[in-house]
């Protein structure tokens, strides 16, 4: 394998393992497999507010990242062809590209997981309350 094919293989490849990882990450937190107080998983403020929200948030983004990584799989193997095809410093540079779509799809896959985190928290404090004011009527 020449030097170049490395120089464009190696990290598109790396950016379908990387998410690859996110994907069954997200899709293991979404089953339950993974605990909330883990240190894995998508961890913000919305999503560790409670083990609904956990599992929500997670359930919501797991469609996202599987579609980032079916999408970068497609387009690392399209960049891996073209360096069979053509040669020149343009080519090498499409190795990175994959591996940037990963990072940058980080944003709305975390951003649906929040949506859905807040939506499941708002409805956990409502049913909360209400159970709250039926306790009291029942005084």
């Amino acid at each position: 394998m020449s030097d170049a094919l490395m120089a464009v293989a190696f990290p598109a490849v790396m950016a379908v393992v990387l998410s690859m990882v996110f994907s069954q990450v997200t899709k293991a937190a979404a089953r339950g497999d993974l605990p909330r107080s883990g240190a894995v998983g998508i961890r913000t403020r919305a999503t560790k507010a409670s083990d609904g929200a956990w599992a929500a948030g997670h359930e919501a983004a797991a469609p996202v990242a599987r579609t980032v990584t079916l999408g970068v799989s497609v387009l690392a193997a399209v960049i891996i062809i073209l360096s069979f095809i053509f040669e020149g410093a343009w080519v090498t540079a499409l190795g990175v590209v994959p591996f940037v779509i990963v990072l940058v799809s980080i944003i709305p896959v975390v951003g649906t997981a929040n949506r859905a985190a807040r939506a499941a928290a708002a409805a956990e404090a409502a049913e909360s309350a209400a159970q709250k004011r039926k306790k009291k009527r029942r005084r």
